[in-house]
This record gives structure tokens, C-alpha cells and sequence, in this order.
């Protein structure tokens, strides 16, 4: 069968044009169909992300723990305590200096409050102080040095409020004693302030 080069073939709606509700059907539509295209490109880079951080965190699950020195000496529980800072420099697990150099002294019995910038080393001090965090200088608790210390023993004297507290108890009181639940009223009112 032979065709004529000068024949026209019309399939469907070819010659038609486009009415208003036609082409607002396919501009709703549209989006719609790209739809799954977008998603595959978010899932993508959220998998990109994840294995990021997976492999971080595998570096990190797999470098050794650098404990800082633990001491033996025992901090009676019902001493105040008074902390010394003198020529203290925190560091980091790999040896790099996070604050210092650091003197202070808070006496026993006074309220502080520590405030400064972003990334003056608030934070890196309260890490110091519970232990988690090693340091070079001096560093004492009534007049013994915090690596010195049994770090049982010198928690037994910490107690921390995060910036988004959570009372857990169902009085104030109850709060006060989470730690020790025995203690008695005159150890409660002097640990209340």
C-alpha cells in the first residue's frame, strides 16, 4: 500500500485546541504527576545525609575513650563545698583547648551564675566540673583536687537543671529529695536553700 506524501493523518484531538477547562485540568494535574519525581529526589538526599552521619558515627563509636584520671579520694556527703579554678584550661578528648585560662573560686554556701556568649565555655566548664571533660591546671573541691576525687563521690554532690526543665515529682519537695529520698528535714531544708 502506497501513501501519498501530500496526505494528512489526524490522530485524536490533534487539530483541536485547547479549551480553558482543559488546560486548567492539566495545570492542576501537573504537579500531581511530578509529585513522585520530587519525592525520590527528597528521599535521596535524606539517605545522602543519613549516611553521613552513619559513618560519623561509626568513627566515633570506634575511637577509644580517653578517661580522665579517676581518683580514690572520698568527699563526705555532708560537707559544703567550696570549688578553686586556677589556671584552668579545658580540653577536648583530643587535646584541644575548649576554654581557658580559668581562676575562680566559689565559696561555699553562695549562689553563682555563669553567663556568657555562645561558645565562651559554659558548657565546657559544667563538663569539666561533672568529670566529663579532661583539664590541664588546677581544679579543686575543698582543697582536693577534682582527678583526686572518686567521681561517685563527687557526684553525690551535683545536681543539674537543663534549659528545659522537667519536674517529675509531685511537690517541690519530692523533687528536692529525688537523690535521696531518706534524707532528713534539717539535710532537706539546707539542700533547699
Amino acid at each position: 500500500m502506497v501513501f501519498p506524501i501530500s496526505a494528512s493523518w489526524i490522530f485524536g484531538h490533534y487539530d483541536t485546541g485547547v479549551t480553558l477547562a482543559a488546560g486548567f485540568l492539566a495545570l492542576i494535574l501537573a504537579p500531581e504527576f511530578f509529585q513522585p519525581l520530587r519525592d525520590l529526589g527528597t528521599f535521596y538526599h535524606a539517605k545522602a545525609q543519613a549516611v553521613g552521619a552513619a559513618d560519623s558515627l561509626k568513627t566515633f563509636m570506634e575511637t577509644p575513650l580517653a578517661h580522665p584520671q579517676r581518683g580514690e579520694a572520698e568527699l563526705a556527703s555532708t560537707d559544703p563545698v567550696t570549688i578553686e579554678a586556677e589556671d584552668l584550661f579545658i580540653t577536648s578528648p583530643e587535646g584541644k583547648t575548649l576554654a581557658g585560662p580559668l581562676n575562680f573560686t566559689l565559696p561555699a554556701g553562695q549562689r553563682a551564675v555563669l553567663v556568657g556568649r555562645s561558645g565562651s565555655g559554659k558548657s565546657s566548664l559544667l563538663n569539666a566540673l561533672s568529670g566529663f571533660l579532661s583539664y590541664q591546671g588546677s581544679l579543686r573541691i575543698n582543697g582536693i583536687e577534682l582527678r583526686d576525687l572518686s567521681p561517685e563521690s563527687w557526684r553525690k554532690h551535683l545536681s543539674w537543671v537543663g534549659q528545659n526543665p522537667q519536674l517529675p515529682a509531685a511537690t517541690l519537695r519530692d523533687n528536692v529529695l529525688l537523690a535521696r529520698p531518706d534524707a532528713s528535714e534539717h539535710e532537706f531544708t539546707n539542700s533547699a536553700g
